[in-house]
């Protein structure tokens, strides 16, 4: 599953270098979404099954760091392609060759990390979501990404046209974040680590939420990269927890099928966030607005994590349970 997902910086890059038009480019992009998802969820599921539970905040903090690293290092190398004369087809190809060498490390480095023995994974089923805690997580996962993910939707529209900000700038806020990703993700990691998973929930939705706030309440293009920061350091804190807690929630058997309904509400967080924000500056005319508003979704984030305990601990799979069984019986 994650070689179909992975394989996207491969296909997607030589199929956009045969689009013309709009209807051509809509079922590569709607393609590669749809693999996106695939890597993140079993990227998620794989990291899980590989690394032990007390480390598994620590190997995803890692997993972003690594992920946030070619985020400032592609712009830089489309970049110079482009500076020195080289135009979006020669772009699409670099992409596509770099996508075939990752693809052909990942099979021939990482081992299949779903252990022999266990039930047949089975198609998403509705009927997970009867799991309360897991519902509880999606939903307040949800209500946080309705404010978080505006940062990537509206802010170029907020910072150019609200705030004046030139393109560079723009680009400033963006490459900052990243920055922060990989600079405070190790140690923001290994303090998780010691403290209680609801903890380190609830922490990074009030982070997330103060820096967003702060987009719409920063006087100058300083502040406004000061928020972004101190928005990137709840970023690095919720996700990483986030995924950690519907790991240990899952038995083993159905951990791809957990990872994807939260990466699924996730997404439908992200999506409806930017219709949501648009919708609230059209009808107000106030560009703050949709920013200064974060802190009732995280509100009501925090108090589904809060009111519903969203536990530490995890469910134990039927192999582990019949091995524990067995064990006892011998003793």
């Amino acid at each position: 599953m994650y070689a179909f997902g992975t394989s996207s910086p491969a296909i997607i890059p030589a199929a956009l270098t045969l689009t013309k038009t709009f209807n051509q480019a809509l079922p590569v992009f709607s393609l590669s979404g749809t693999m996106d998802s695939a890597a993140r969820t079993s990227q998620t599921t794989i990291i899980a099954d590989q690394v032990d539970e007390s480390k598994r905040t620590m190997a995803f903090g890692v997993s972003r760091i690594v992920g946030n690293g070619a985020w400032i290092v592609a712009p830089l190398i489309g970049g110079l392609l482009v500076v020195n004369g080289h135009d979006f087809y020669s772009l699409f190809l670099a992409s596509t060759l770099i996508g075939i060498a990752g693809l052909a490390l990942f099979i021939a480095l990482v081992p299949e990390s779903r252990k022999t023995g266990l039930e047949k994974p089975q198609l998403p089923k509705l009927d997970t979501l009867k799991d309360h805690e897991l519902l509880v997580l999606c939903t307040a996962s949800f209500c946080a990404m309705l404010f978080y993910t505006q940062f990537y939707s509206l802010l170029p529209i907020f910072a150019t046209q609200a705030r004046g900000l030139s393109s560079v700038q723009v680009g400033a806020l963006f490459s900052i974040s990243g920055i922060t990703v990989v600079a405070f993700q190790f140690p923001t990691s290994k303090w998780l680590e010691r403290i209680p998973d609801q903890v380190g929930y609830v922490t990074g939705v009030v982070v997330m939420a103060a820096g967003i706030t702060g987009l719409a309440l920063a006087p100058t293009f300083y502040w406004l990269l000061v928020a972004v920061v101190v928005m990137t350091l709840g970023e690095n804190m919720f996700f990483p927890i986030a995924f950690d807690i519907v790991t240990k929630m899952s038995t083993e058997a159905d951990r791809g099928m957990y990872v994807g309904m939260l990466t699924l509400f996730l997404s439908l967080g992200g999506n409806v966030s930017p219709l949501v924000g648009g919708t609230i500056w059209q009808l107000t005319g106030n560009a703050n607005l949709p920013w200064l508003l974060s802190p009732i979704y995280a509100g009501v984030s925090i108090i589904l994590a809060v009111a519903f305990k969203i536990r530490n601990g995890g469910k134990m799979d039927r192999n582990s349970l019949r091995g524990l069984v067995i064990s006892k019986r011998e003793e």
